[in-house]
This record gives structure tokens, C-alpha cells and sequence, in this order.
């Protein structure tokens, strides 16, 4: 990426006189900054609230004033701080951002996006192959997790109930069963 902005201003360099060129890098620069700014506020407001998480109650109070402080009346840092807060479990500063972001004029889509409910988490993609399956089920069966193989090789045969491999390991895995118990 930077290579690619080092050759836009060589090439602008080389079509532009410098003052020119100067006055266009310095503005990009100054629309830019407000957003790198916010960013590393966001950062920081991130790492604050994953500590909250390991703190004692006294510094958990004293990260929460200092995370509301931070944030000021900067929509986009409250309305992270509403969400972050929420996934961490930390209700209080969650409805402390969200009061905060209430009282601000012309935050009613910030609050909107708050207020809905979460999306819902992608199920959880196991074994796109049956290959995939037989491989993380013969690693349970070497590891003695018997039990468990049986449970991911019945889910596996719904999904891929004609998979001759599957059927090899569902034999290999009674066997080690009838050895277990015999």
C-alpha cells in the first residue's frame, strides 16, 4: 500500500510543481488525521475494556471513568464503547455510553444501531470435507477420546452418510471400543 502512495506522489511530483504537490499531500494529510486520531482512541478504548475484564472492582470503576472520559462526546467512540461493552459483558458502562449517547443532538442513528439486536453469529462451519472429518476423528480416536469420536462421527455420517471413509473409521472405532471394554 505505501509503495502505491510513494508512485501516486512521484507521479503527481512529476506533473505538478512541488508547491502544488506539497498543498495537495498536506491536505490529504489533515482530511486523514481526524479519522487516524479516532482510531487509536478506539484502540485504546478496546484494550481498556478487555481489561475491565481482569481488574479488581476499584479499577474497574476507575477504567470506567476513564473510558467515558476518553470518549467524551465523540458518537463514534460511544457507540463503540455501547458495543464493546456489551460482548464483554460490561453492562453498566454499556448503559452509561448509551445515556451519554442519548443526550447528544443528532445521535439517533447511533443509538438505532445500538439498540438493535447483535447479528446473529455464523453457524459454525465443521468439516467442509469428509476428509477434514475423518482426520480431526481418527485424532480422537488415537487420543483415546472414544466418546467424543463417536458423537463427531454420528454428526459427520448425517452430513456424509455415503463417505466410505467414514464407514472405515466408524469399524476402526468400534474395534477400539470392543478392545477398551474387553
Amino acid at each position: 500500500m505505501l509503495r502505491g502512495v510513494g508512485d501516486i506522489v512521484q507521479l503527481m511530483a512529476n506533473l505538478l510543481p512541488p508547491w502544488a504537490v506539497g498543498l495537495i499531500v498536506g491536505t490529504i494529510v489533515l482530511m486523514a488525521l481526524p479519522a487516524w486520531v479516532r482510531s487509536g482512541k478506539g484502540k485504546r478504548i478496546r484494550g481498556d475494556i478487555r481489561r475491565m475484564v481482569r481488574a479488581d472492582l476499584g479499577r474497574r470503576e476507575e477504567l470506567h471513568r476513564d473510558i467515558l472520559a476518553r470518549a467524551g462526546r465523540d458518537k463514534h467512540l460511544l457507540e463503540l464503547i455501547v458495543k464493546e461493552a456489551r460482548r464483554r459483558e460490561h453492562f453498566a458502562l454499556s448503559g452509561d455510553a448509551l445515556e451519554r449517547l442519548r443526550s447528544l443532538p443528532h445521535s439517533e442513528d447511533f443509538v438505532e444501531r445500538c439498540e438493535a439486536p447483535p447479528k446473529p453469529e455464523k453457524p459454525e462451519k465443521r468439516w467442509g470435507h469428509p476428509i477434514e472429518a475423518a482426520a480431526a476423528i481418527q485424532t480422537l480416536i488415537d487420543n483415546g477420546a472414544y466418546a467424543a469420536a463417536e458423537t463427531r462421527l454420528a454428526e459427520v455420517r448425517e452430513r456424509f452418510p455415503a463417505d466410505a471413509d467414514l464407514a472405515e473409521l466408524q469399524q476402526s472405532l468400534g474395534q477400539h471400543r470392543t478392545a477398551e471394554s474387553g
